[in-house]
């Protein structure tokens, strides 16, 4: 959250705000992220890139590719936003019982197949639920 994601020319483009996954779709791969552009306007929506539209730069930077279509993020409830959605909820198991609190998700790159045109994917590996994914994120942003 809160990296920057430069256009296919190096100049910032905006900054990461949340992370969008499709669960209708595909609820193990993140769909696409939800940008904060640094110009935009009063009351417009966040702009959504999808992940197949990003490209790592060697240095580890996300980057649009030349033929990105970033798109304002839909008013519906299609997308399942990481932080807003998930981050700080009680995980139910299938009795209704509370089980856990979730505290932190990890994401992982992984290469896909080349049938299907596509150089990355952005997996959710794991759901933190222990004390590490809590400091984590208590002390996010200092060195």
């Amino acid at each position: 959250m809160g990296s920057a994601v430069i256009d296919a020319h190096g100049a910032t483009f905006g900054h990461v705000r949340e992370i969008a996954v499709a669960p209708s779709v595909d609820s193990a791969h993140v769909h696409g992220i939800v940008l904060k552009r640094p110009l935009a306007k009063r009351g417009e929506r966040p702009t959504l890139v999808p992940v197949t539209h990003l490209q790592l730069t060697s240095s580890g930077a996300l980057q649009l590719r030349e033929t990105a279509q970033p798109e304002p993020l839909p008013e519906d409830e299609s997308f399942l936003l990481l932080e807003r959605d998930l981050l700080d909820q009680q995980i139910i198991d299938v009795h209704g019982h509370k089980v856990v609190r979730v505290n932190d998700v990890d994401l992982v790159w992984e290469n896909c197949q080349p049938e299907n045109g596509l150089d990355l994917a952005l997996r959710i590996c794991e759901v933190e639920v222990g004390m590490r994914g809590a400091v984590r994120r208590l002390l996010k942003g200092l060195p």
